[in-house]
């Protein structure tokens, strides 16, 4: 399986080549996309909300941020950075969406491509994309040459390690 990790900004551009969208995203029979949200709203920025508007079978999108392994919060400040105005904590990724994501994966491991894509592209989606290519063997060595940006976040990946064991017994 082809695993491309990206930012939002390069998900939508990708849709937009392609010409994918809610009426069509379903003849893209070979392809799965997995979508990440945040749970925070950021002004200018649409990371929140939903690219794809209705339920498809080979669609599956997910809201949880960027947590740090050890607080399970993430801190977001808004404002200028060298004065923020705000801190923000945000949401992890929990195991019930862990199991849901596993289920989604497990109906598709036969599939040629996955899409994975959060704000970045790095953290949230790396984890997701490491831990597919785990489960198809699709080859460290590979996933990492074609996703360079990858850096994963280790809380994700390990609880889809459990869950995907737990649904595997």
């Amino acid at each position: 399986m082809d695993i491309k990790v990206l930012s939002r900004k390069d998900f939508e551009e990708l849709l937009l080549i392609n010409n994918i969208d809610d009426q069509n995203v379903e003849s893209h029979q070979e392809a799965i996309f997995i979508s990440i949200l945040n749970t925070l709203s950021v002004p200018g920025l649409n990371h929140h909300k939903p690219v794809f508007k209705n339920p498809h079978y080979n669609v599956i999108t997910l809201t949880f941020d960027d947590t740090m392994e050890e607080t399970f919060q993430s801190v977001y400040l808004t404002g200028d950075i060298n004065n923020p105005t705000k801190i923000i904590t945000g949401v992890p990724m929990s195991e019930k969406q862990a199991e849901e994501l596993v289920q989604f994966l497990s109906k598709h491991l036969a599939k040629n491509l996955a899409i994975v894509h959060c704000s970045a592209g790095i953290s949230r989606s790396g984890a997701i994309g490491l831990f597919l290519s785990d489960i198809t063997r699709s080859g460290y060595e590979k996933f990492k040459r074609e996703n360079p940006m990858v850096i994963p976040n280790g809380y994700v990946y390990r609880l889809l390690k459990k869950k995907y064991e737990q649904f595997n017994k």
